[in-house]
């Protein structure tokens, strides 16, 4: 137990100490103009945990699929960083650099399957049903971080709680790596969490979106394709988002209270089928 921890606490430190630095200087100027710091606090603490995990900055491009999480974990901060009132460019640029961003995501991902397994008929399908997934998940992100009704915490917390679900579903589906950076992102939100509830002000959740979609998109794909993620447990840990948008009314709090419920239900599914069954040979 102690040489797991050993193995992990590097990486969890070193998302603390990133995530926690630009909180603090996020925490010193107008709230108006906090969302970029929140954005950075994620996307920067993120790929500080990811290098401490695997021990090196990946290769460009990476040889293995799961390390492009790094670099669109950046590139999600670059696109919340437009989110940002003193410059704010149109939605309509962002949602279709999202998009353009997103597609390349999934096709650097699974790059492997359209060489070994795919046909162009099913890539386009498998590339097309992802997408649709993650526009979804976004536009339901992007509308609980702007409804929060004066509870600006209860979004990281509701990210908070799909990332917990998320470890410890894919922790059981076989990959301990995926498991410990859907940790180290979660570290992040946290610590959000607890930034906005001791400012007492909204820090612009909208613009944490990006990084936050294509971060928990990744872990999903990379879990089922590359991991024994259920298929079950990843479409519920994508529909947790958009049930939790439709359940948030009238209070704040019912959006990460069914956000958790529903990521415990996937990791349960998960743990259910790492665990032989009594009796089994």
């Amino acid at each position: 137990m102690w040489m797991l921890l050993s193995q992990l606490l590097p990486a969890f430190l070193a998302t603390a100490a990133i995530a926690g630095l630009l909180l603090c200087a996020g925490s010193r100027v107008r709230a108006d103009t906090r969302g970029g710091w929140g954005a950075a606090a994620l996307g920067a603490g993120y790929a500080a945990g990811h290098v401490m995990a695997i021990g090196r900055w990946p290769s460009f491009p990476p040889v293995d699929a799961t390390q492009w999480l790094i670099y669109f974990s950046l590139a999600g901060l670059a696109i919340g960083l437009l989110d940002k009132p003193s410059f704010r460019i149109a939605r309509s640029i962002r949602i279709g650099l999202f998009t353009l961003v997103s597609a390349g995501f999934l096709a650097a991902l699974l790059r492997f399957k359209f060489s070994s397994g795919w046909t162009p008929a099913q890539g386009v399908a498998w590339i097309a049903a992802l997408l649709f997934v993650i526009l979804l998940v976004a536009s339901s992100l992007h509308r609980l971080a702007g409804g929060t009704a004066g509870r600006p915490e209860t979004f990281p917390l509701l990210l908070t709680a799909v990332g917990a679900g998320t470890a410890v579903a894919i922790m059981f589906s076989g990959s301990l790596l995926l498991g410990q950076l859907a940790m180290i992102f979660t570290t992040g939100t946290a610590l959000l969490c607890l930034a906005i509830w001791w400012t007492g002000t909204s820090w612009n959740e909208t613009a944490l979106v990006p990084v936050a979609t294509l971060i928990f998109s990744g872990l999903w794909i990379c879990g089922y394709f590359f991991a024994d993620l259920p298929a079950a447990s990843a479409l519920l840990l994508a529909l947790s988002a958009p049930v939790a948008l439709i359940a948030r009314r009238p209070n704040p709090w019912i959006a990460p209270a069914v956000a958790a419920l529903i990521a415990s239900i996937a990791a349960g599914i998960a743990i259910q089928g790492a665990v032989p069954m009594e009796g089994a040979y």
